[in-house]
């Protein structure tokens, strides 16, 4: 059993036939020589899950506390930028628009 994201990994890199929960990020970022797991035929890639047609996912939140203070104002507004949006899209995110905070 791993107690982190990395021992996990770790142990499924080195173990044949494992099947344990990593994120399409932690494989790509992280440049992990594991495989997504097929779902009826469908090959866990973003861009399945982006049509619909492959249905495992995991939905992250940005909590804030409110009044928000003008760092987390700047950075939530930059998380909306097309930078920051091609950046989530490199590592295996789908994004989504956010409120620009004022």
């Amino acid at each position: 059993m791993a107690a982190t994201n990395q021992e996990c990994s770790a142990i499924l890199e080195r173990t044949p036939g494992a099947i344990g929960p990593l994120s399409l990020t932690q494989i790509l970022t992280e440049g992990l020589a594991v495989s997504t797991l097929a779902w009826n035929g469908v090959e866990g890639t973003l861009k399945n899950l982006s049509s619909g047609t492959y249905p495992l996912e995991k939905t992250l939140y940005l909590v804030i506390r409110a009044p928000a203070s003008k760092a987390v104002r700047r950075f939530v507004t930059y998380l909306a930028t097309s930078e920051a949006q091609r950046i989530l899209e490199e590592t295996g995110n789908l994004p989504i628009p956010l409120p620009r905070l004022e």
